[in-house]
């Protein structure tokens, strides 16, 4: 079967992976964001000049000290560490936000598997339950061999 883009750009799992890749590009992109925002804030509340301003805050003039005030209510805001007192569009709550619909989309991706049952039967669906479950005993008993060993490597010494 022949497929092209037209027939590609109307299948449901393309739009959610693309959909998922979106999202992860967005939270990489509002994550540095507030990482270059919180450097930023670090470096001007490092800097000399910053401070030469502060210590002269009283010879400074009316629109120098309403300057100076928003940029250190800005520099404190971001290297507040508390999410509590962040604003809900703040980038780093953006990227959290987006990497949660992100892992909503990476899950849909599995979707398909809940109709299928209709289309090849119950006993195919029951053989993939069998292959998780499976997949559920041998990770248990890795599991179980790897505290032996270590429990053996305790004893020893």
């Amino acid at each position: 079967m022949k497929q092209n883009v037209f027939s590609l750009s109307f299948s449901l799992g393309n739009y959610v992976d693309c959909t998922m890749n979106f999202l992860y590009i967005l939270y990489f992109v509002c994550l540095y964001a507030s990482m270059i925002l919180t450097r930023t804030s670090m470096n001007t509340f490092s800097s000399s000049n910053y401070w030469d301003k502060i210590i002269n805050y009283d010879n400074l003039s009316d629109s120098e000290k309403d300057y100076y005030r928003l940029k250190t209510y800005y520099i404190l805001y971001w290297l507040n560490s508390d999410r509590f007192y962040w604003n809900s569009a703040v980038s780093q709550n953006l990227a959290v936000a987006f990497f949660a619909m992100g892992n909503v989309a990476s899950i849909c991706r599995i979707c398909f598997l809940l109709p299928i049952i209709g289309f090849v039967g119950p006993l195919q669906v029951k053989n993939l339950s069998y292959i998780i479950k499976d997949f559920c005993f041998y990770f248990r008993s890795c599991l179980i061999i790897w505290f032996l060993i270590l429990l053996n490597g305790l004893v020893l010494f």
